[in-house]
């Protein structure tokens, strides 16, 4: 559970870290283009922006990957084999090996959504009767309280 919990936070703070990243890297190819930098400074900028934005992709994806698993895993959801299954499995470049695609990740969501609602529609079932039981048990003990008292 906590282990879970310092992964949420991890990829709150990624997910933060490339926004700000975004925002400043926006700023600089404004200046630097502002300025009349040269082409390859620009490229140079654009090549660093790109490595730093791959690897921040990649260390989300990887936790993703992970929570989305376990949660499949606590659920009884198929998770996709590694093995040959290159349209749900992205390969890593910078940070990790493999992750799943975002397209793989939403179609795993679906299938955690449905077996939760199953599962609460399992116990939906049993509440109409053990609210007559409750009621017929209140209605028991009035009864027999009643005739204790007489």
């Amino acid at each position: 559970m906590f282990s879970t919990i310092k992964l949420r936070l991890r990829l709150w703070k990624l997910r933060n870290e490339k926004q700000r990243y975004r925002r400043e890297y926006g700023a600089a190819l404004s200046a630097a283009e502002r300025e009349k930098k040269s082409p390859e400074e620009i490229q140079e900028l654009r090549s660093d922006w790109n490595m730093e934005f791959q690897l921040l992709h990649e260390q989300i994806g990887d936790i993703e990957t992970s929570l989305i698993i376990r949660e499949g895993e606590k659920y009884g959801v198929h998770v996709p084999i590694q093995q040959g299954n290159f349209g749900v499995w992205e390969q890593g470049r910078a940070y990790t090996d493999r992750y799943l695609t975002a397209g793989a990740i939403a179609q795993m969501r679906n299938e955690i959504r449905q077996e939760k609602r199953e599962r609460w529609e399992e116990w939906t079932r049993w509440t109409p009767l053990v609210s007559a039981l409750t009621g017929l048990l209140g209605v028991v003990v009035a009864i027999i309280a009643l005739f204790h008292k007489m």
